[in-house]
């Protein structure tokens, strides 16, 4: 994602030509959206980056639901200091 608004980013400040950017290659300029474009479709698929994220927040939520169930059905369990 950082890569895609730091290619759009560049992209406005060309069409504008702001400073620097005016007198710099497009080419230059759209390499970090060639780069979000390799991320997406080679190196995600390949690692299961976004995958894996997906399943480590579902183990998390999986683990509040059974601790939340455990402290509704044994209030001993509980955290809290009180009995």
């Amino acid at each position: 994602m950082f890569f895609l608004l730091l290619g759009l980013l560049f992209i406005a400040l060309k069409y504008l030509e702001v400073g620097f950017f005016a007198g710099v290659s497009w080419l230059w300029l759209l390499l970090p959206l060639g780069l979000a474009f390799v991320y997406w479709e080679v190196l995600d698929p390949f690692f299961h980056i976004s995958k894996k994220r997906e399943m480590r927040k579902m183990e998390e939520r999986k683990a509040a639901r059974v601790q939340k169930l455990k402290e509704a059905n044994h209030p001993h369990l509980r955290k809290s200091g009180r009995k």
